[in-house]
């Protein structure tokens, strides 16, 4: 009995004993070798872990495929709990499903994943590739040298504004509870009623930052409107800007979305973004979206390295620059 009471409290200590950030934190690097029937390409896995808080820290990693190629990519604030690091996602509201829960698993000899319901493996990763399938050894680890480009990036900024989120410190009001994909079926007549057109409507919205969202918005008739951005919240309306100057003649695009009645309503009253982003017979203001029309983005991390949302997020820091560039309003005496 002793000899096994011994054994017990053992293991309950070992469990209770806390990563140490200090021993953890840096570069970790091993290398792919991808062969293909035509090709073979050489590539590295990475991982990245640096302090966050005291309790916490940024991870980002890039694991490769080593015959198809295809990526898990993945980057946010996973907390110390006990031996493991552990990431949150927010998920869907209503939709714990929809949640990726990613453990990091600091092992004596080596780091390792897990991904136990696969959640954060259908959300993030590419046909056949998993976070199980790679680990790194800790006697590879090596001092990051850039950590200010790190901190400054967009990834942990997108990191940061979701776990201050998670935790409550950011209130994004009604707008936090519609990021998803919106889908709306329509049907385009033709001067031949035997054959209509039936296309779709769709909209996503995203967590960017403290505050904005990324948005995608595709009308679509016998002409066509696109618009991808990054848009501010503003009470409760989520407001996309262009870049006043850029597309002169025409104004500034000014496009907002608004939740009314359970539907997502679309708004350009002036017009500009139309002219700006729309064919000659099709238009943006008006369109809705019902609320309960909602399903989860099943590959957040496509959608972020798509080339929309690059240039969506280079558009927003262009208008913020721009923004600080204008002199200061005078104050009356």
């Amino acid at each position: 009995m002793p000899v096994l009471l011994f054994v017990m409290l053992g293991s309950a200590l070992a469990e209770k004993i806390a990563v140490r950030l200090d021993d953890v934190v840096g570069v970790y690097r091993n290398p792919v070798v991808i062969r293909r029937p035509d090709e073979i390409i050489r590539t590295e896995n990475v991982l990245e872990i640096i302090r966050y808080d005291q309790t916490g820290a940024y991870v980002r990693t890039r694991l490769n495929h080593p015959v198809t190629g295809n990526l898990c990519s993945f980057w946010g604030i996973a907390e110390i709990q006990g031996s493991r690091l552990l990431y949150r996602s927010i998920g869907n509201e209503g939709e714990t499903s929809s949640r990726c829960d990613l453990a990091v698993r600091i092992e004596k000899g080596e780091i390792l994943f897990d991904d136990r319901d696969r959640q954060c493996e259908r959300q993030l990763c590419g046909a056949n590739a998993h976070f199980s399938q790679s680990g790194f050894k800790r006697s590879g680890r090596q001092r990051i040298t850039y950590l200010e480009r790190i901190r400054k990036s967009r990834q942990y900024q997108e990191a940061a504004a979701e776990y201050q989120r998670l935790k409550g410190r950011i209130d994004l009001g009604p707008m936090d509870n519609l990021t998803g994909r919106y889908q709306v079926p329509v049907t385009v007549n033709f001067p031949d009623p035997k054959r209509p057109f039936r296309t779709r409507h769709l909209l996503e919205i995203i967590p960017y930052r403290e505050g904005s969202l990324y948005i995608n918005a595709e009308i679509n008739g016998h002409h066509a409107c696109y618009l991808s951005g990054i848009a501010e919240v503003e009470g409760s309306r989520l407001v996309y800007r262009s870049v006043p100057g850029e597309d002169d003649p025409l104004p500034a695009c000014t496009f907002s979305l608004q939740l009314r009645a359970n539907s997502i309503v679309l708004h350009d009253a002036d017009g500009a973004c139309r002219r700006l982003y729309c064919g000659v017979s099709a238009g943006f203001d008006g369109v809705s979206f019902r609320a309960k029309l909602r399903r989860p983005i099943s590959n957040l991390s496509k959608t972020r390295s798509s080339v929309s949302y690059e240039e969506a997020v280079a558009e927003y820091e262009r208008l913020l620059l721009w923004r600080a560039a204008q002199p200061a309003p005078i104050k009356q005496p």
